[in-house]
Formats: structure tokens, sequence, C-alpha cells
């Protein structure tokens, strides 16, 4: 291939799991911000119903560029309990599918701040850290 041509960059993904609207409109701004417009496709999704019987719904998917650099899947999962519980349910499918960081996102409340290590610990529990 002559020099002056890119060569294809292999996009990287990653998968941000909400509680809810607010922490997901905020994460899309915070990534538009941080990689820039055109260099990310962000698509957002909202989980509802109850675990092991949830339904799941493309809200939007924001493409500016041509060549994105990054993939952004952000999903709302409607509550603090449906974090683990839905990365739980996608993860060896994230991880097959390319997915080089999967991330929850919730409060620390009505627990305190003492109880952060206790959260983290529990957050861990369950996962095939070896996909």
């Amino acid at each position: 291939m002559p020099d002056n041509q890119e060569q294809p960059q292999q996009i990287k993904k990653c998968a941000i799991f909400a509680e809810g609207g607010t922490e997901q409109a905020f994460l899309r701004e915070l990534l538009i911000a941080i990689a820039g417009a055109n260099n990310i496709k962000i698509e957002t999704r909202k989980r509802a119903g109850k675990l092991g019987k949830r339904t799941e719904t493309v809200l939007q998917i924001i493409a500016a560029g041509v060549h994105q650099k990054y993939y952004a899947l952000i999903i709302d999962c409607s509550g603090d309990h449906g974090v683990k519980a839905d990365i739980r349910e996608q993860y060896a499918g994230l991880c097959s599918s390319g997915f080089s960081a999967i991330i929850g996102l919730r409060d620390v409340r009505p627990q305190s701040l003492a109880d952060i290590p206790k959260l983290r610990a529990a957050l861990d529990v369950g996962f095939n850290k070896a996909l």
C-alpha cells in the first residue's frame, strides 16, 4: 500500500451501563467532548422490565463523522439494581464482539461512602475475567 494511504484502523468499542437517562445523557455529552464529535459513534439504548425478562430499545445513534475511531454503547438500565444484572447478561456477548471496556455506573446512595469498597467488590462477583 502506498505511504500516502492510511491503513484502516480498528474501531475501539466501549459499553457503559448507566442506572438512568440522566446519567446516559451526561455520558453521551462527556464522550463527545473527550473524543470529538467526528471521532465517535454513540448508540444509546434503554432496558426495561423485570430482571430475566428485560426488553431493550435503541433510542438514538449519533455518528457525525465517516471514519470514527471509537464506538460507545450506552445502556440505560432503568435503575441501579439493573446495572450489574444487565452487564452479567450481556458480558460474554460484548467480549466476543470486541468490546475492550465494559463499565457500570450507578449511585452509591442510599448507602454511604464507607460502603464503596463493598459495592465495588460485589460488582466483580460472577464475571469471567478470562473472556
